[in-house]
């Protein structure tokens, strides 16, 4: 803080802050609480469909990342891998080697960062020499290079897994490579489900080193919404965790990903089998749910769209939450840990929705204030609002009495 300010701040300490926050905020902060509806007595779900549900899911590479992780590297500077045999020639230059770990697949590599050249063993013959489509140029210089349209495959006892990434390789004078992986395909599928047609989604995060299903994520949006960019690392509700289980509206189906034989090759498909499970009365404290996704009961995964106040869950407990507002042309999201008990006996309280609020937490260090802006929802939740092109940012003044003594904008971060 400027130190003309100095003075007044001696003073402020001992005064009321009166903070006023003029935030170009959407009109869902503006508008009350609708009353809640009483619930019902009801915990009996739709007529079963007639079979099993096959949903046939084709490769697809999109411009946009999905998701952006560490991948599992090991290296040494200047030294070949003993999994290497055959090395190119670099003229001198020395290589920094080591292996991208893709489920349980293995594929070896070489980083020529003097010529900005990255070599993959793409055909797993420890020979890097003779993998045409295996040498990549990045467009960075220096410790920091990126390589981009990297197209990998990992074996599978049914089938093939296939992915396209962007590949950034850093080091900083360790003798060792540090690499970030930005995911740019999925396997997708269309299906008619609760009286309407859906986007299906499969990721497989082959490249955190891990085959575990427990990092399987499943898109599932309106067939409408499939030319929009989507993330696993944001918290639209777009996408959620693949579980055993799979409640969509007021229906429960059991899920199953695996390849099958079609004219000699092998596909992929998602298979949803319609199931019964008890269910119990969940209220939502707030209203504007356009998405409410929950996560964790009995290896259930719960989507619902424009879901009412009260609604009929799978019972169980819930320990993860996302859920979306919307209100006119605006939305707000938001992604919480929560533990919610959905039982037969009572009915369970959510505390998510609108309206929401523009809250400020004011904290001090020596004569400066820090303030840290949120915009919080029922029960306290926070929410940030979805970015759609140019928007104001929140500003701040502070007052003593009628006297403006400072103010200034929030800053993202």
């Amino acid at each position: 803080m400027h130190e003309r300010y100095e003075q007044e701040f001696d003073v402020i300490r001992s005064a009321q802050l009166n903070l006023i926050l003029l935030a170009a905020i959407s009109g869902i902060a503006r508008l009350a609480v609708a009353d809640v509806v009483s619930p019902g007595a009801t915990t009996a779900q739709s007529p079963l469909p007639p079979k099993t549900i096959s949903i046939p899911l084709e490769y697809r590479e999109v411009k946009f990342p999905i998701a952006g992780f560490r991948v599992s590297l090991t290296s040494r500077n200047g030294d070949r891998s003993t999994s290497i045999k055959k090395s190119p020639d670099t003229k001198g230059a020395k290589l920094i080697y080591g292996a991208i770990e893709m489920g349980k697949d293995r594929i070896a590599l070489a980083w020529d960062k003097s010529q900005r050249k990255l070599y993959l063993d793409l055909n797993r013959n420890q020979d890097l020499t003779d993998d045409p489509d295996g040498v990549f140029s990045a467009s960075g210089k220096g410790s920091y290079q990126t390589f981009t349209n990297i197209h990998l495959s990992a074996t599978n006892p049914s089938g093939e897994w296939r992915l396209l990434m962007d590949l950034n390789l850093y080091d900083f004078g360790r003798g060792s490579m540090d690499g970030y992986a930005s995911l740019r395909s999925f396997y997708e599928g269309q299906v008619e489900l609760a009286g309407k047609s859906w986007q299906v989604g499969y990721v497989k995060e082959l490249l955190r080193g891990t085959s575990s299903a427990e990092s399987d994520r499943l898109l599932l949006r309106p067939w409408e919404a499939r030319a929009q960019a989507f993330s696993l690392n944001d918290r639209s509700a777009d996408t959620c965790a693949l579980r055993q289980k799979l409640f969509l509206q007021d229906q429960a189906y059991g899920t199953k990903v695996s390849f099958e034989k079609e004219g000699g090759a092998s596909k992929l498909k998602l298979e949803l089998t319609p199931q019964q499970t008890p269910l119990g009365e969940l209220k939502l404290s707030g209203e504007y749910v356009h998405r409410l996704v929950l996560e964790g009961a009995r290896d259930c995964t719960a989507v619902f769209d424009a879901p009412p106040s009260v609604l009929q869950v799978p019972l169980g407990t819930y320990h993860h939450v996302q859920v979306r507002l919307k209100k006119g042309d605006d939305e707000a999201f938001g992604d919480f840990d929560v533990k919610v008990a959905v039982t037969d006996k009572t009915a369970a309280t959510l505390p998510v929705g609108g309206p929401l609020t523009n809250s400020v937490a004011v904290s001090r260090a020596g004569h400066v204030l820090r303030l840290s802006y949120q915009l919080v929802g029922s029960g306290g939740k926070p929410y940030a609002l979805v970015y759609q092109g140019q928007r104001k940012a929140p500003e701040f003044a502070i007052y003593k009495g009628d006297r403006r003594l400072a103010g200034g904008k929030f800053e993202f971060g």
